[in-house]
């Protein structure tokens, strides 16, 4: 352990198939807090500086005369920095019964939590194999108690040999409206419907029907079949290409005219995390990780505000940089390349300031090291200035007061990317002077970041 004290004394983190806490002041892991490896767990920052968790556990059962069930058990929990349960109750569980003939392990059953803008309701989206064929639907599920307060199926026109389902719930920034995605996925390929529900008084949904297309033709919808796509404000939704095309529309299925996002490298999005959005200026950032380039969207009004490129590091390395590679060196990262970046991006919590991880590559199929985090003033849009990387790191996230930004390290590799025998880290950058205030450089095991602020 290297560096000064941090203003969280545990961050909660995914490590191997659980949520743990890491202690901040040890580098230990508790015990495993609850399960997240089998189903599709989630957990949300609270204000009180508690988390949110709605951990999902998949259960199989057997009925001696009906056959094999898979099964789903969904229980919320409040949990604490220090990975202290403070509160928990049970929801309903889910069943589904699995068909012989399409084989004993496919699988018939999905749940996917997201939180209700308020964040006193989940909305569990589901799908299930029922008789022959698939069932969609949403659940609105209170998180005081875990009581089911709605159970809405979604209709829709699926193909007939769908082998695997999806149902995922994106609420809009103030509430009033909700989409949900149905996804289906065959042998040929996968296909996602829409449906926008408005948001009664009472909590309800209420679902207006099939979202129209995303683009006006059928080339450019098949072209961005599985964009990245949210809100970003309460009155555009939005889906971005992996060429940079931005789609808009309203939630009353309106489209408004596309905008292209410049100069996008291949495998950006994917590996970039997608957009960031700032629903109360408007605004969306798209990030490039291998370009180090950030573009700023106008998603109101369709306009481009600007693209900032980092500059490239030089051959020369300063007394600062040359330290903290010391440090990576004696601290370590980890072990495969990565695919992604877990977040990739944090906004700041008063939207002024941008943080970014990039890599060394210069795309996909070659990913490269770390370049560092990249810093960026969004008032005026311009770099900011670059933290030198102390490991290969694979994401980051910022403290609840945004005075630190926390960045993990991968195991089994050096901050170049290449192998080497260093274990998994954590760093904790002073986001006012890119100081680094804290190193974990010998942790027991990889952790990803469980928590993302600034979502």
């Amino acid at each position: 352990m290297f560096g000064a004290p941090v203003p969280e004394a545990g961050l909660l983190v995914r490590a191997g198939d659980s949520f743990r806490s890491l202690d901040l002041g040890t580098g230990s892991l508790s015990e495993p807090i609850a399960d997240r490896s089998s189903g599709q767990s989630a957990m949300w920052p609270q204000r009180d500086g508690s988390s949110l968790c709605a951990c999902l556990r998949r259960v199989t059962t057997i009925d001696e005369k009906r056959g094999i069930f898979d099964g789903i058990e969904v229980r919320i929990l409040r949990i604490a920095p220090d990975g202290t349960i403070l509160s928990e109750v049970s929801s309903t569980p889910y069943q589904a019964l699995r068909d012989p003939a399409i084989g004993e392990d496919a699988p018939r059953l999905e749940v996917i939590p997201s939180l209700a803008a308020d964040g006193h309701r989940l909305y569990l989206g589901w799908a299930k194999w029922v008789t022959g064929a698939w069932a969609y639907g949403v659940d609105v599920v209170d998180v005081a108690s875990g009581r089911v307060l709605q159970s809405l199926p979604i209709t829709g026109s699926w193909a007939p040999d769908v082998q695997a389902a999806a149902v995922r719930a994106v609420a809009a920034p103030d509430g009033g409206h909700v989409m949900l995605l149905s996804y289906a996925y065959t042998a040929a390929g996968a296909t996602i419907i829409r449906s926008m529900a408005g948001v009664a008084p009472d909590g309800d949904l209420l679902v207006a029907g099939v979202f129209p297309s995303l683009a006006a033709d059928a080339s450019a919808a098949a072209a961005c079949a599985f964009p990245d796509e949210g809100f970003a404000t309460a009155a555009i939704y939005y889906a971005i290409c992996p060429d940079g095309t931005l789609h808009r529309l309203t939630p009353e299925g309106v489209r408004q005219p596309d905008v292209t996002v410049p100069g996008m490298t291949a495998g950006a999005l994917a590996v970039g995390g997608g957009a960031r959005s700032d629903p109360t200026r408007g605004r969306l950032y798209v990030w490039d990780p291998f370009a180090h380039a950030l573009a700023a969207v106008d998603a109101v009004n369709g306009v481009v505000l600007g693209t900032v490129v980092a500059p490239r590091a030089t051959g020369a390395v300063s007394p600062m940089d040359r330290a903290l590679r010391a440090v990576g060196d004696w601290l370590a990262p980890p072990a495969a390349a990565k695919i992604a970046l877990a977040p990739a991006v944090q906004l700041s919590p008063d939207g002024l300031r941008l943080y970014a991880l990039g890599v060394t590559g210069s795309g996909i199929e070659d990913g490269g090291g770390s370049a560092g985090v990249f810093a960026f003033d969004l008032a005026s849009l311009t770099f900011a200035g670059r933290w030198a990387s102390t490991a290969d790191l694979s994401g980051i996230s910022l403290s609840q007061d945004g005075s630190v930004l926390y960045a993990t390290g991968l195991e089994g590799v050096d901050a170049t990317g290449a192998r080497a025998d260093q274990p998994a880290s954590l760093t904790a950058f002073d986001t006012a002077t890119g100081e680094v205030r804290l190193i974990l450089g010998a942790l027991a095991e990889q952790v990803d970041l469980a928590l993302d602020r600034s979502r």
